[in-house]
């Protein structure tokens, strides 16, 4: 396999590789002002508390995608590396898994993780709610995000772990190929409403349309590349 210059390794979480893509070290000052103006308006520190944020965001896509990586090594399948990307990350197998029991276990982990996360940044932040500063609206917002992050990725909109989820109930009443299949059209659906959505909100509704554009286009690698990712 050819080498890549688009993404460089930080770390290693169970002896996976966690990937930065370079394009994410592009946006991540675009994130931080994001949020430092519409979670931290008025704050002496907006930038900052923006960046916290930004990090704290894809630290928690880490550990959704790491949580993914967990489950299926745990079911004998190899993990490549894990990259993270401006829009979430993706875990990258050396096999796909045919058996909807185990693809269930790994494409549901992910989410879990992220609401295990938001709630207990929720559970921190409660009885701390009366009281004023920027660390209490971090606890907030991390612990929402999160929480957010968790129930939109159940959303069955292949391949978006929600629609890998939904293609296990029905790769057990249909082959694989076929349970892909309306899985595929399933997700494209959503990524039609998605997009009308973003353009209606639009500039708010900006990531809505790089989310549409990202599931429409999606593909299923071929089975022979043995290779196939667990998206954001």
């Amino acid at each position: 396999m050819a080498k890549s210059y688009s993404s460089f390794t930080i770390g290693r979480i169970f002896g996976i590789p966690i990937k930065l893509h370079i394009t994410f070290l592009l946006v991540l000052p675009f994130f931080a002002y994001l949020f430092g103006t519409f979670y931290f308006e008025g704050s002496e520190h907006l930038w900052l508390w923006g960046l916290l944020l930004a990090l704290g965001l894809f630290a928690g896509v880490t550990l959704h995608e790491s949580a993914h990586s967990y489950v299926a090594m745990k079911n004998g399948i190899k993990i490549e590396s894990i990259t993270l990307l401006p829009i979430g990350g993706v875990s990258q197998m050396e096999d796909i898994p045919e058996d909807p029991r185990i693809e269930l276990r790994i494409a549901i982990a992910g989410p879990l993780m992220s609401i295990l996360i938001g709630a207990l940044f929720l559970i921190a932040y409660v009885p701390f709610m009366k009281l004023e500063g920027d660390w209490i609206k971090f606890l907030l917002f991390m612990g929402a995000i999160n929480l957010v992050l968790g129930i939109f990725n159940l959303l069955p909109a292949f391949p978006m772990d929600g629609g890998r989820i939904l293609r296990t109930f029905l790769a057990r009443r249909m082959k694989y190929d076929v349970a892909t299949h309306y899985a595929v059209i399933v997700g494209h659906i959503f990524a039609i409403i998605m997009l009308f959505l973003g353009i209606r909100f639009f500039p708010g509704g900006i990531m809505l349309i790089i989310i549409a554009m990202f599931l429409y286009i999606g593909r299923i690698r071929k089975k022979k590349d043995k290779q196939e990712y667990f998206l954001l």
